[in-house]
């Protein structure tokens, strides 16, 4: 059977035709509102209205997108504002000398006799003789010699002194025009920027809502929770202390997945506790088959990163690299400062990663935590990788910009 025609363009590729077509219908309505101006204004037909019109404002409809472009790579903001606004006055004159050009080298080649533009006269021009009349005590006064060492070429000159005397005289209306260009373009820019920002904010708060549910699905889960419960009830009678402490790190646990509010950023240090309380029940259910450690710089505890991004990955680590493995692992943390960078390991020496990878397991919370790490940081300041670790095992290495709590915990 054969398939039916559809439409296999996609939104970035209609972007630039629909964006062609709104300037299109954009500019037609702005040339009408001018013709119906001229025709109400001096009473003149509409065809001389419209060319009127064509005229006067016809080269900017070719030129807006250039100026478009050019506000775009010269851009009036904080920061660039005075090497910007240099460029765009230089750029202001040369375009509307490139707007006469355009009137009286394209339009006028292409209009009627009738229509051709009028061009101002010089002053020569303005009187008989090119001349203007001599007064009282000029009879006296010899003409002026013609400069022998300067070729005369019969209308050259009066062209391009009436090419710039034009130019100079639109100048009035069509600088403001390109400023108003600039005006409505950088206007566009901020507006996408603050919705561009807006956007983001509201994908990190969703993503932060998301961490949240995963953190009870994927790290508590009811098998997880049971177990704990179950490895508690047994140690109430033979460990009292043991079990007392269990339940302390278990009501840890779920008051900082639970509570923790806002979803941004949170020192180190704060992390650490939320992962030691999830490491100590694990430990308590395996016994001497799971060690925990931690290399911490002290540099490093104040540091900011994304909450709740440490204890997923460690709870991976744990299911899918020692449990399988069937007799004592060991994970640790480890977190360094390099120049303005931190940069945190977490490793265990587990099956590795051949025997987990699944995209329901590893792929979907690293997934996760890189477009956190985007959403804070930016796309690609901070970097979230999987490797194998020297002598089995598996590696998580981040690096993201070192940025310290403003108000230390002690």
């Amino acid at each position: 059977m054969p398939d039916f025609p559809h439409d296999s363009a996609t939104p970035e590729d209609r972007g630039p035709v629909r964006a062609a077509l709104l300037y299109a219908v954009a500019s037609t309505v702005v040339l009408g509102g001018f013709t119906a101006q001229a025709i109400l204004a001096s009473e003149m037909g509409w065809q001389r209205a419209l060319v009127r019109a064509i005229l006067d404002w016809g080269p900017w409809v070719l030129l807006a997108p250039l100026v478009f472009w050019l506000t775009a790579r010269f851009p009036l903001a904080k920061g660039k504002w005075p090497a910007s606004l240099a460029a765009h006055v230089a750029f202001s004159l040369l375009l509307t000398v490139a707007a006469e050009a355009l009137v009286l080298g394209v339009f006028a080649r292409v209009l009627p006799a009738r229509y051709q533009p009028e061009r101002p006269a010089l002053r020569e021009e303005a009187f008989p003789g090119g001349r203007p009349p001599l007064r009282e005590g000029d009879a006296r006064r010899p003409p002026p010699r013609p400069d022998a060492r300067r070729p005369q070429t019969p209308g050259q000159p009066e062209r391009g002194r009436g090419f710039l005397n034009s130019a100079a005289l639109k100048m009035r209306f069509w600088l403001p025009l390109y400023w108003v260009l600039v005006s409505v373009r950088s206007f566009l820019l901020v507006s996408r920027s603050l919705r561009e920002r807006e956007r983001q904010a509201l994908e990190l708060h969703s993503r932060v809502a998301q961490a949240k549910l995963d953190a009870l699905t994927l790290q508590l889960q009811p098998h997880f929770l049971f177990n704990t419960l179950n490895a508690i009830a047994t140690l109430v009678h033979s460990d009292p202390d043991r079990a007392d402490a269990m339940i302390g790190h278990l009501s840890l646990l779920l008051r900082r997945v639970l509570d923790e509010g806002g979803g941004g950023l949170v020192p180190l240090r704060s992390e650490l506790e939320l992962l030691r309380a999830y490491m100590a029940i694990e430990q308590t259910r395996f016994g001497e088959r799971l060690r925990f450690e931690e290399d911490i710089a002290p540099a490093c505890l104040d540091a900011r990163i994304p909450v709740m991004i440490l204890q997923p990955i460690a709870e991976n680590a744990v299911r899918h690299g020692l449990e399988p493995l069937g007799k004592p692992g060991n994970l640790a943390v480890r977190a360094a400062r390099e120049g303005d960078r931190l940069r945190v390991l977490i490793e265990d020496d587990g099956v590795g990663q051949a025997a987990h990878a699944s995209p329901k397991g590893w792929g979907v919370g690293l997934t996760n935590a890189t477009a956190r790490l985007d959403a804070h940081f930016g796309e690609g300041s901070a970097r979230l990788a999987v490797m194998d670790r020297p002598g089995g095992g598996t590696r998580v290495a981040l690096d993201l910009p070192f940025q310290p709590n403003e108000t230390p915990v002690k």
